[in-house]
């Protein structure tokens, strides 16, 4: 990683036609559509009319391209081996298929391609935490494949009358899918270990606890990323309410906190938990609040009038709520905002369409090392110190350092001088008859000390009456 990103959130924002990743080079004609990162960072995708490029490395250069016209939609495995590209409008009747196509990321290899259902539905496939497999559903069918053969497991796929949707577990491979009511026959969620295809009624609990409630008109509902806790917007307005819940191992859900009569019909997470904004974008024009759902304290309520999208960074640290030229072709800008919700930068960027946070890759710590730290975080905590005076401070590091060096410079120097004023003590006595004369001004009483204050900083807190 260069040294750009040492202290700086990467992030992408996008503008018609052009594109721009903060900290390197603006290009033009970047993009013709949209950006995309992958998973953990590595790469940033844009668009072309006639295929896909990835772009990363410390100079952030182009790396790898992929000739797929006409295409609209990419999607990334987890750990970022293969890419899948989709063009819509690829004429199917042809002998090989052109729709959906998967390329190796680092040697631009195809692997394999296939025909898309009508209607496309996006992503067509989902991947398993691994990469080890991926899968689709085909004519009532599970289609998982394999990789690096990419063929079809078994050679056969998996019969699921009904199969309404599925999901791979994101940390072992096992798939969960779910059949629709139908009629008599009530609805069914199934668990199906990959690859020995054995359903699994029970997992890590000795039974699934279900529990209802009778909320009118649900908008939204997010999982805490890290934690146990979830949050649903219910109702209309004026009568919109947000309710927390906590879920506990073996426990029913319970209600942790109700908010009456917010303005919003998003709520948006901490990718490190505990903290929650309010959104009411779009028809709702913007109202945010910031929430600590440690005390449910609302630190700040705010507004980014005309808002449309907001994207927490992946350290959970700012907020950025943006309005983009896709949803409003005025006033378009991105705002950015600490996690409690104190404005930081306002911009205001002609024809602003996205603003993408660089994802951070996995920890290479495992969690006894992040605990080692945490519990002995005293000691770090004078560097920490001295970094942060540095880089708020408000004379520029390259001064410190430069007055620095000139202390040193001085320090050396006067070093130097005091070493040969005490070689040259014998040739003054000789020159003074024998009389030392060094201590004739080393008496404390001839000194005066005398203290002279100035102002260094003045700070204006308004105070809101």
């Amino acid at each position: 990683m260069s040294a750009q990103f040492k202290y700086r959130n990467h992030i992408a924002p996008r503008t018609e036609p052009k594109a721009k990743a903060c900290w390197t080079p603006r290009l033009d004609r970047w993009t013709e559509t949209y950006v995309r990162w992958s998973p953990r960072g590595t790469y940033l995708a844009t668009f072309h009319g006639k295929g896909i490029a990835l772009w990363g490395g410390e100079e952030f250069r182009q790396v790898q391209k992929f000739s797929h016209p006409g295409v609209q939609f990419i999607d990334f495995s987890p750990t970022e081996k293969y890419i899948v590209t989709f063009s819509p409008h690829v004429d199917q009747r042809t002998e090989e298929p052109q729709s959906i196509i998967i390329w190796d990321s680092r040697s631009g290899q195809k692997k394999r391609a296939f025909n898309a259902e009508r209607p496309p539905v996006w992503p067509v496939f989902k991947w398993s935490n691994d990469d080890r497999y991926f899968a689709r559903i085909w004519e009532e069918c599970v289609s998982v494949y394999e990789t690096p053969s990419f063929g079809l497991l078994d050679k056969k796929s998996i019969k699921v009358t009904g199969i309404k949707d599925f999901s791979w577990s994101p940390t072992d491979n096992i798939v969960a899918y779910w059949i629709a009511e139908d009629k008599d026959v009530p609805a069914k969620v199934s668990l199906l270990a990959i690859p020995s295809r054995e359903e699994i009624f029970h997992m890590r609990e000795e039974a699934f606890l279900w529990t209802a409630w009778r909320l009118k008109r649900i908008q939204a509902f997010a999982w805490e990323p890290v934690n146990n806790k979830f949050g649903i917007i219910a109702g209309e307005p004026p009568s919109v309410s947000v309710t927390f819940f906590q879920v506990n191992k073996g426990q029913a859900p319970t209600e942790l906190k109700k908010l009456e009569k917010r303005p919003c019909n998003n709520l948006f997470w901490s990718p490190q938990g505990q903290f929650v904004v309010l959104a009411g974008l779009r028809s709702m024009n913007g109202a945010l609040e910031f929430i600590d759902t440690k005390d449910f304290q609302v630190m700040m309520s705010t507004e980014h009038f005309m808002a449309t999208d907001i994207e927490w960074d992946p350290t959970g640290r700012y907020v950025a709520s943006c309005v983009s030229w896709w949803g409003h072709k005025v006033d378009n800008a991105y705002w950015l905002w600490s996690f409690q919700g104190k404005i930081l930068k306002r911009q205001t960027v002609d024809k602003f369409c996205q603003l993408l946070w660089r994802p951070r890759p996995p920890s290479l710590l495992v969690q006894t090392d992040i605990k080692d730290i945490k519990k002995n975080m005293k000691k770090y905590a004078a560097n920490f110190e001295v970094q942060d005076k540095m880089r708020y401070s408000k004379a520029s590091r390259e001064i410190i350092e430069k007055r620095q060096k000139q202390m040193q410079t001085f320090t050396d120097y006067r070093k130097k001088t005091l070493e040969q004023f005490q070689a040259d003590k014998e040739q003054r006595l000789r020159l003074r008859n024998g009389q030392d004369t060094d201590t004739l001004t080393s008496n404390e009483k001839d000194f005066e000390e005398e203290t002279v204050e100035f102002l260094v900083k003045k700070d204006t807190i308004p105070v809101e009456e």
